[in-house]
């Protein structure tokens, strides 16, 4: 039995970057559950998340919400 691989078969190898994220992700500094917790008391962010899971409005209340809603197709 041969310890070499077999030709043809690919080795898949990850992006450092996700290797990076995973590996950061049990040390990050608050959950998600905090953060969606916050978010959904924060006075700017709160529109935002309604407005991105009902439809952004015709015009916008506020300059605040401009750097959202110019990315809002993203």
């Amino acid at each position: 039995l041969s310890r070499l691989p077999q030709p043809g078969n690919k080795i898949s190898v990850p992006d450092p970057l996700e290797v990076l994220l995973l590996e950061a992700m049990p040390t990050l500094p608050i959950s998600a559950e905090h953060l969606a917790d916050r978010t959904g008391k924060d006075a700017v962010l709160a529109p935002v998340r309604n407005w991105l899971e009902k439809g952004w409005p015709a015009e916008l209340r506020s300059e605040e919400f401009k750097p959202f809603h110019c990315r809002r197709d993203e």
